[in-house]
């Protein structure tokens, strides 16, 4: 379009995206304002769901909306403003290209920058950055929660603050002016800086909670005092030149593993126990003569008024030192304004408030006053706070790098970040609110608490135990509760509202039984069967409209079984080579017991490979590696008691109640069982079941095949690749089968599929299989997931089966309540996302990819069957066998998943899986990424 000198450049143009301007565009509204010099200003009401790409405005403003992306091309000074507020649950990616923006604030989820020049960021909230070729002036506050993130061949004049969580984070042929003082906290995985230009390292700069950081070929004019601080992570710096360095520049106060290979200051090569690293082997210097040192009431920057001492160090470029010497009981200590203040001793009840200062440590012991002494802090940078017994704390608008307070009563943090919380102990009430809490490594309320509107990071470790009080937990936000028992809950009643969890362990919530959670309106990012573990479901009160998804959150805990009484039980027999049911063949044990009845058999042995046949109870010590294969067992209880044993097990002909085995590698053929419960925080390594008939299912394993098989409810089925053919399943509750890399499901039959049921993050093929009842978003493809449909029936669904985040790579013969579907655009069309961009035209591509997983399937179920044969035939042969005769079972030898996996002489190669990450300018019309409003 040419422009004519006669357009419009005064006003306002109110966009509304029906406009001389814009048009729909294969399901997304594209809008050019080429000739058009007004200002841009997207209504916060943006009657559409369609995504936007706006190029060529000259000013462009856009509040938070509804949206899954917005691309800005050829535009300038781009600003995100807040909006009324009735959209703020909402975001979008934005992807901004050739632009210029002033400010990006509100909104955004997730952010990807391409040979653009960007004001200031801050996006408390991301999941993801991706910045390439670009200026920023300043990086103001981001907070990255989710996806690895990249800063690549760009210039960043100020980093002020950054958090990465669970995240990676590469910045690469980049050039910074200034990481700031605490400006980068990384409790991520990999931290890495190549080929980076930094002038300005600040104090406290990089702080390492967690993960690895990575220096190779930068070089760094200037490094401050503890510029880089670790506590337990891994430190490599390969390459590296500084100019100047103060000492020490780093500080590791808990390494696991550090390296320094031609890393030099000023030409000259440092080793890592060079004076400019500071382990806590070596001891930090005093410098005595340029300290001031309170004591008393005669210091020169004291002055004693109204029964309180005033100290101010304004302007007084000293480290403050106060100790407590002659001082009354309970006097009220103000100290402000201090640079480096030392504050150590026993201040018996003496209330010290601590304000506008920069401390290294602040230690305070009371152990001659049985109340404990108070301590206030207000607008002060401390390295660590520790009291040993205390009545109360209080901080406010603060930056604590370590808290530290074995018996406190009453805790007050407002306003403030925290970045470790380790070894506190609050005996009567906690109250927290708007603060940051990056790590709570050992922390335990015995009393009410109030936490509202704060965000925790990690929780590795959080005792509640507060009798019959209440603990409420509203408007805040947790990144990860990482492991089993992460919160504790031992009695009272844990409250929950307006929660949202991002990521939890199983068990990772866990109630005794006088202890009582409620939940209000909690948002689980991803729900893992088991999170919430209770004696009784009657300790769990929720809200009905979320009831689906808590009920399968929360797991009962079987009652602990004495199994002490049958470990040893009368009679029992020792399978072992003295054993006279037993032949010892070559490293190999067989054991034959079709001619007792009712054996009871103790398998403990370190023989690798064993044979069972025809016992009636089987209790297996594995010692190591082993396999063991047996037949005709009617109970099965494994005492694992030794951690590190890898138990391989192949079961034939057998009948089961239950079984709750932690094992390496499952093998279940012609045999039937009630329920298959693994341990949640186990995984293992693969799952085959053939002609097999199994009620219940909660595992997570690698490689998962059914064939000719009968499952009744799928309560958790994790999987990296799954096969599911020739079976039938009954229900498949939410987050039930996740499939993280390859999926198939071939004529098979499924009575009834629940709200995101099935969800895929891979790649997935259905084809001729019946589904009876399948209710609205059951089938989740998620934003790196793709799947391929062929003949597949759903007799009853009430609306759209299908949650679409992904790729719809081809469809074909798919009914949904009697509607026939017979291309990818036509199932957009029955689920209202009629155009999308990421649709897939190429039926050529389509039969390769059927072509290939055909092959790649057919690989892997013809070695597991015959892996089934070949060990299977043990029991057959058994009888046959002499004493003296050699009889070799087959050896089964499983690898990592990250490996090639090698089945019977058919090779196949670990399909490998796209990052989600930002695409090329070609690859646009192939790409979209959805952004649920619950994320």
């Amino acid at each position: 379009r040419r422009c004519t000198g006669l357009d419009d450049d005064a006003g306002d143009l109110i966009f509304v995206g029906h406009s001389s301007f814009c048009s729909m565009e294969l399901g997304y509204m594209e809008c050019d304002f080429r000739c058009n010099h007004q200002a841009v200003l997207v209504r916060e009401d943006y009657p559409s769901i369609h995504p936007l790409l706006l190029e060529s405005a000259s000013r462009l403003y856009i509040p938070p909306i509804c949206v899954s992306w917005v691309i800005i091309r050829k535009s300038a000074r781009v600003v995100t403003s807040k909006g009324s507020g009735d959209n703020q649950h909402c975001g979008y990616w934005l992807r901004l290209e050739d632009s210029e923006a002033h400010s990006l604030d509100y909104g955004i989820v997730d952010l990807s920058v391409k040979d653009s020049v960007i004001g200031y960021i801050n996006l408390p909230r991301l999941r993801q950055l991706k910045i390439h070729n670009s200026s920023v002036v300043s990086i103001d506050h981001t907070e990255i929660l989710m996806y690895p993130s990249t800063i690549s061949k760009s210039w960043i004049k100020d980093i002020f603050f950054m958090n990465i969580t669970v995240a990676d984070l590469k910045i690469s042929d980049t050039v910074i002016d200034t990481i700031g003082p605490g400006s980068i906290t990384f409790n991520g995985i990999n931290l890495i800086f190549e080929n980076v230009s930094i002038r300005n390292l600040k104090n406290r700069a990089i702080n390492m909670l967690s993960g690895k950081l990575i220096m190779k070929n930068c070089s760094i004019d200037n490094v401050a005092e503890n510029a880089i601080i670790a506590d337990d992570s891994n430190i490599f710096l390969h390459d590296v030149t500084i100019g100047q360095i103060e000492t020490p520049g780093f500080k590791f106060d808990s390494v696991a593993e550090a390296g320094f290979t031609n890393v030099t200051v000023g030409g000259q090569l440092i080793r890592s126990d060079s004076n400019y690293i500071r382990s806590p082997a070596i001891p930090e210097a005093v410098d005595v003569d340029e300290e001031v040192i309170i004591t008393g009431f005669t210091n020169e920057y004291c002055e004693f008024r109204l029964g309180v001492l005033h100290c101010d160090f304004f302007e007084v470029n000293k480290p403050v030192i106060f100790e407590r010497n002659s001082l009354p009981l309970q006097l009220t200590i103000d100290i402000s304004n201090a640079r480096i203040l030392r504050a150590v001793g026993d201040f018996s009840c003496a209330h010290i408030n601590i304000i506008n200062c920069t401390g290294k440590f602040v230690s305070i012991v009371n152990t001659t006053c049985p109340s404990g002494g108070k301590l206030s802090v207000t607008r002060s940078n401390l390295t660590v706070i520790s009291s040993k017994m205390a009545s109360h704390i209080a901080i406010n608008s603060s930056f604590v790098t370590t808290l530290h307070a074995t018996s406190v009563k009453f805790l007050e943090v407002a306003h403030s970040t925290i970045l470790s919380v380790y070894d506190v102990t609050v005996g009567r009430e906690a109250a927290w609110s708007r603060s940051h809490f990056l790590q709570v490594s050992s922390l335990q309320l015995k009393g009410p608490g109030r936490i509202q509107d704060c965000k925790f990071d990690k929780v590795s470790s959080m005792e509640l135990n507060p009798g019959k009080n209440t603990i409420s937990l509203s408007s805040t936000m947790i990144s990860s509760i990482p492991q089993k028992r992460s919160v504790w809950i031992r009695n009272g009643i844990l409250s929950l509202e307006n929660v949202t969890v991002f990521e939890a362990a199983p068990a990772s919530l866990y109630l005794e039984e006088d202890a009582t959670l409620t939940l209000n309106n909690v948002s689980f990012n991803m729900l893992i069967f088991g999170a919430i573990s209770v004696r009784s479901c009657q300790q769990v009160f929720f809200d009905s409209e979320e009831g689906n998804d808590y009920a399968f959150l929360t797991q009962e805990r079987s009652s602990t079984e004495s199994v002490n009484s049958f470990l040893s039980p009368p009679g029992a027999y020792t399978a072992d080579e003295a054993q006279s049911h037993c032949n010892l063949d070559a490293a190999r044990l067989v054991c034959d017991y079709t001619h007792v009845q009712e054996a009871v058999v103790i398998l403990s042995t370190n023989v690798s490979e064993v044979t069972l046949k025809r016992p009636s109870f089987v209790i297996l010590r594995p010692t190591g590696t082993q396999f063991v294969a047996m037949s005709e067992v009617r109970r099965l209880f494994v005492d694992q008691h030794q951690i590190d044993a890898q138990l391989d097990l192949l079961v034939v002909n057998s009948t089961f109640i239950n079984l709750t085995t932690v094992v390496h590698s499952f093998i279940f053929d012609n045999s039937s069982m009630n329920s298959f419960y693994l341990p949640l925080e186990h995984t293992m390594m693969s799952l085959t079941a053939r002609n097999c008939e199994m009620r219940e299912l909660v595992v997570q394993t690698q490689l998962a095949f059914f064939i000719l098989s009968k499952i009744g409810n799928i309560h958790l089925l994790t999987g990296d690749s799954v096969l599911i053919r020739n079976s039938s399943v009954g229900k498949i509750l939410p987050a039930g089968l996740v499939i993280r890399n390859d999926g198939l499901i071939e004529s098979s039959q499924i009575d009834c599929l629940y709200k995101k049921s099935i969800v895929i993050h891979g790649k997935f093929i259905a084809r001729n299989i019946s589904i009876s009842n399948a209710e609205e978003n059951s089938i989740v493809i998620r934003d790196s997931g793709s799947v391929n449909i062929h003949n597949v029936t759903i007799q009853n669904s009430i609306k759209c089966p299908f949650l679409i985040l992904g790729e719809i790579k081809h469809v074909s013969s798919l009914r949904i309540n009697g509607v026939h579907i017979s291309s990818s655009k036509s199932l957009l069309q029955y689920c209202g996302l009629d155009g999308m961009t990421y649709l897939s035209t190429k039926s050529s591509e389509w039969q390769k990819e059927v072509k290939n997983s055909r092959i790649f399937w057919l690989g892997l179920a013809v070695g597991a069957i015959i892996s089934l044969l070949v060990a299977g035939s043990i029991v057959l042969v058994v009888r046959a066998c002499r004493p003296g005769r050699r009889l070799r079972l087959p050896l089964v030898s499983w690898r990592n998943s990250s490996e090639t996996v090698i089945y019977s002489g058919l090779k196949q190669s670990e399909p490998s899986h796209d990052e989600p990450a930002d695409a090329s300018p070609d690859q646009d019309s192939e790409k979209s990424r959805l952004v649920e409003n619950e994320e």
